[in-house]
């Protein structure tokens, strides 16, 4: 619920309806959902964190490399067909659209490209002769 009202305070102060209080406003609103997410995991302990976010973790170097260029796809897409000012419904779902299909690329990337080339890597490195003892783990482990 909180990001949902991060998102719609970011709206309104970028459409100037919050009078110059938008930014401060989801500055605060950010920063509240980190500090809940903090103090809740360590009243709850370690199972807090549920499987989807941990695969989210694991992906986000993938997420990383691959938000920017769906990004300029969608933005080139959305102005040649909408022009350059869409409306708040439009541009929230613009918004969504854009997280999923990063998430999927960045999963892709991750499983295709990430994963195996880590495992090449440290079969690679495990057989210099200075990394005889195994430094990098067991290859077959991951």
């Amino acid at each position: 619920m909180l990001i949902s009202l991060l998102i719609v305070v970011m709206i309104w102060g970028y459409h100037g309806l919050l009078l110059g209080w938008g930014r401060p406003l989801a500055w605060l609103l950010a920063t509240a959902v980190v500090a809940i997410a903090c103090f809740s995991r360590q009243a709850k302990g370690a199972n807090f964190v549920s499987k989807s976010l941990i695969k989210l973790g694991d992906w986000s170097y993938s997420l990383y490399l691959v938000h920017i260029i769906v990004l300029a796809m969608f933005m080139g897409v959305s102005d040649r067909v909408f022009g350059k000012s869409i409306g708040i419904p439009l541009g929230i779902a613009l918004f969504v659209s854009i997280n999923i299909v990063s998430i999927l690329c960045a999963y892709l990337s991750y499983a295709f490209l990430e994963r195996p080339l880590e495992r090449k890597s440290i079969v690679f490195l495990n057989a210099l002769p200075f990394f005889q003892g195994g430094v990098f783990g067991n290859a077959k482990s991951r």
